[in-house]
């Protein structure tokens, strides 16, 4: 069998091979920009409601936190600390109640809250 260089030639300058080509390539491009479009959508919904939920929480979370005890709990601390100092402090009522809270508010949203 033999392939004759010619008409592979002529039928790659042919008006046929251009259209198929030139489908071909308007395809590509077009599945390539809704893909790309699909995407940023995508990403924009998802960060707009992971950006809500965080909000909601950090709202709940400020009304749910016991404020008086934050007070005292901040009026305790000081960066000159020692280690027994700062052991009594975790081992107080407002640190503690300060923690549960925190601890309640993370476990409402235990797959987008990782630390509280």
């Amino acid at each position: 069998m033999t392939v004759d260089i010619g008409k592979i030639k002529n039928y790659l300058r042919g008006f046929r091979f251009k259209v198929i080509l030139g489908f071909l390539c308007f395809n590509i491009i077009l599945s390539l920009t809704l893909s790309v479009s699909a995407y940023r959508v995508l990403y924009k919904s998802m960060f707009s409601e992971i950006q809500g939920r965080t909000k909601n929480i950090a709202e709940l979370g400020t009304q749910f936190i016991d404020k008086a005890a934050l007070k005292r709990l901040l009026a305790r601390m000081s960066p000159a600390l020692s280690e027994k100092e700062i052991g009594s402090i975790e081992q107080a009522g407002d640190f503690m109640l300060i923690s549960d809270q925190l601890n309640t508010i993370r476990n409402l949203e235990s797959q987008l809250i990782r630390y509280v």
